[in-house]
């Protein structure tokens, strides 16, 4: 078969077909056929999903509820995807995948406790059902970036998004707190919940600390001050954004812990933390205080959010503006809920298939709290999969999770063993980027709606392209320096 061979360092440079490289190379079996770029119907649905990324970061719930109910522009994108896709399918990377087949295993069963209900529950079942039914996008994705150079393709065009997304994110998010309501009465246009955008900028910042943004751009420099003001939006849009949820502290606290863990970007976490600890002095030291909703922005109100992280128990009244109290109620609420979710599955008669989708969770089990606007699952996807699915369909999920994160584990060491860096970062910062998903996912609503479940899947889509191409990796022969881009 021909062969594909792209040096260590930038890893992404693709070199000419059947060409002697030195032991400082990797190379990469290619499908015939496919190395002019992607066919059009595949070009335009990454496009269509590019942009529908996009608009959840900018745009969050609100966007998520643009359309005609019950349909919203998640499900018509997705369904414009289907079509493009099925209009030049590519099963072949799918196939060779293990953690596919646990995917389709997870959604069969899914959908096994999705039909029964549909009559009783209608457009309910199928709202629920988009826990899984939104894996399509992991699936399309995974096939349609299985090449090395739509990869790399790929790793541009996220630069420059990114980068786009985190300057104006601080506006979007200012808009988000002053925007009249839409056509929903109860949901303003823009509708940015902070724990999304926590999992955003961990996602982002991870991809700069590893490096990936200088060998995205092979050899072609940005202006200092564009990525400087990256950086300044993004850190301060994280402190903003850390005084209002402790689910997204979490989410960027393992993101970031991922890469240091692994290596990378030392240099501008120390700079990372003695800027936000600076910021805390100097906002503490001026008494600076602005009034939200809920939790207020504050020094005093980060810090209860991370003692409260690390010991939920304690309490306390720094300088009086923080609510202890609803701190404690909101984590008792989860475990009571969690706890009534455990009884009737594992030690009770919902153990084998849960209660299906469609059912009003919160409703069923005595935990509603909005009436007006009425919550459906238990701030766990693992409790959600677990109340909706039973224990099968949690051992499913669990199966699915660790065996997606094991590959990517495992192919990061390969990658790094034969000196291929670039293919090592980028396998660290999907699972980063991924990990932030499931840990706000743990602690809020976010894989069961579409501007959390679809970036979950996208990502998944995206480490199922990767695995894919290092599969078909050829020889490695390891290099003698690794030419590494600092982070």
């Amino acid at each position: 078969m021909p062969k594909v061979s792209f040096p260590t360092d930038p890893p992404f440079q693709p070199a000419p077909a059947a060409v002697a490289m030195p032991a400082q190379t990797v190379t990469a079996v290619a499908a015939p056929g496919r190395r002019g770029g992607l066919p059009a119907p595949h070009r335009l649905c990454l496009s269509a999903i590019t942009l529908l990324l996009l608009g959840f970061v900018l745009g969050g719930r609100g966007f998520a509820h643009f359309g005609a109910p019950p349909v919203f522009v998640g499900d018509v994108t997705l369904a414009l995807c289907v079509c493009l896709f099925l209009s030049h399918p590519v099963v072949a990377p799918l196939l060779r995948s293990r953690v596919v087949l646990l995917l389709v295993l997870f959604d069969a069963f899914g959908f096994a406790r999705t039909v029964p209900f549909l009559d009783e529950f209608g457009g309910d079942a199928l709202r629920d059902g988009v826990l899984y039914g939104y894996s399509l996008f992991a699936l399309m994705i995974g096939a349609t970036l299985a090449e090395e150079h739509a990869i790399r393709a790929f790793l541009a065009l996220f630069d420059k998004a990114s980068t786009i997304a985190v300057i104006l994110l601080p506006v979007f998010l200012a808009v988000s707190e002053l925007s009249p309501p839409a056509l929903d009465p109860t949901l303003p246009l823009v509708t940015i919940k902070s724990g999304d955008a926590a999992v955003h900028l961990a996602g982002f910042m991870a991809f700069r600390l590893l490096g990936l943004h200088t060998l995205a751009r092979e050899g072609r420099s940005w202006p200092f001050w564009l990525d400087a003001l990256f950086w300044v939006c993004a850190i301060g849009t994280t402190i903003w954004t850390i005084s209002a949820t402790r689910s997204g502290m979490a989410a960027i606290l393992v993101t970031l812990l991922i890469v240091v863990l692994a290596g990378h970007g030392r240099h501008r976490m120390v700079l990372f933390a003695t800027i936000t600890v600076a910021a805390l002095l100097f906002l503490s030291a001026f008494g600076t205080h602005v009034e939200r909703d809920r939790r207020d922005f504050s020094a005093a109100q980060i810090i209860a959010n991370a003692t409260t992280l690390a010991t939920p128990e304690l309490g306390g009244g720094q300088d009086g503006r923080v609510d202890y109290m609803d701190m404690q109620s909101t984590i008792q609420w989860r475990l009571a809920w969690w706890s009534r979710i455990v009884d009737y599955t594992i030690l009770g008669d919902y153990f084998w298939a849960g209660r299906g989708f469609g059912l009003n969770l919160a409703d069923a089990d005595g935990f509603q709290t909005n009436p007006l606007a009425p919550l459906r699952s238990p701030h766990n996807a693992m409790m959600t999969v677990l109340a909706r699915m039973g224990v099968p369909g949690l051992t499913l999920w669990i199966s699915l999770l660790a065996s997606f994160a094991a590959a990517l584990l495992r192919t990061a060491v390969r990658m790094r063993a034969c000196r291929a860096i670039g293919w090592d970062r980028l396998c660290l910062w999907i699972l980063s980027f991924w990990a932030a998903c499931l840990v706000n996912g743990s602690f809020d609503v976010y894989l069961e709606g579409p501007q959390g479940g679809i970036w979950f899947w996208s990502i998944f889509g995206l480490g199922l392209a990767v695995l894919d191409v290092t599969a078909r990796t050829g020889p490695l022969p390891p290099s003698p320096a690794p030419g590494a881009v600092e982070g």
